[in-house]
């Protein structure tokens, strides 16, 4: 049997760039974040992002498309979802996709950028997975809360949810 191949140098470099821009539009949002600081992240040339993604906006969309395996939160039980969706929306990441969004919501560029993502990857997995009437209200009400959770804690830092998420879904 053979040994699986190591990646191409170009699969190494396209990983890299992603993995910088996931990694500061997180931190700075999408208008605080230019081509060129993320390709200086990346140890590459700027042009290589271009020549990988097509632009930042491209970019964007893939580092916010592939920054966590939301589907994973909609596999299992119904009766454990709200548990896991709070989970998800409790445990801090500096590279969560959660404060990609929020950090870029008032970007004109990425506004409709990021309704899109929402809308596909969060709200439309979730109301396939809901049972009953008004299922897509009820995931854009569920989204709504879990974006506050996120503000709350990640953005705002409110000492209110401060404890683990263990501790804090218990009570």
């Amino acid at each position: 049997m053979s040994e699986p191949s190591p990646p191409k140098k170009s699969e190494a470099t396209r990983e890299a760039i992603l993995e910088a821009a996931r990694s500061l539009f997180a931190v700075k949002g999408f208008d605080a974040v230019g081509v060129r600081e993320i390709a200086l992240e990346a140890g590459v040339n700027a042009a290589l992002i271009i020549r990988y993604f097509g632009g930042k906006e491209k970019l964007f969309l893939e580092a916010l498309s592939g920054a966590s395996s939301l589907e994973t939160l909609f596999d299992g039980s119904l009766e454990h979802l709200g548990e896991r969706l709070a989970r998800y929306a409790l445990e801090k990441s500096d590279r969560d996709p959660l404060l990609t969004l929020l950090r870029s919501t008032s970007s004109e560029s990425a506004a409709g950028l990021l309704r899109a993502a929402l809308d596909e990857q969060f709200i439309r997995p979730l109301s396939l997975r809901l049972e009953g009437e008004q299922v897509s209200i009820r995931a854009g009400l569920i989204a709504a809360h879990i974006l506050g959770l996120a503000v709350l804690r990640q953005m705002v830092g409110s000492n209110a949810l401060e404890s683990s998420p263990d501790a804090a879904l218990e009570g």
